[in-house]
């Protein structure tokens, strides 16, 4: 997946591997990365449906951490969109 990361033009297509990433990686670190990359990108082309995605994605990693405040806060941002 890094690698169709590296070949992709910078639209929905790349936030989607964004997501994609962000869903593998058990480290919620890196997870956490990956999805705000695809959050900054969506925002950048104005694409929303990847904007929702990327916000519940944080909201996930959050939840995983057991960060329920930061969780709760993401879970909100993502159902507004």
């Amino acid at each position: 997946m890094k690698q169709e990361l590296l070949k992709a033009d910078h639209d929905t297509n790349k936030v989607k591997i964004f997501l994609n990433l962000s869903r593998v990686f058990s480290d919620t670190d890196s997870s956490l990365f990956y999805a705000r990359k695809g959050l900054e990108l969506s925002k950048k082309i104005n694409y929303t449906k990847g904007e929702g995605g990327s916000l519940y994605r944080i909201s996930v990693v959050y939840q995983q951490k057991g960060d329920v405040i930061s969780q709760s806060d993401y879970i909100h941002r993502s159902l507004e969109i």
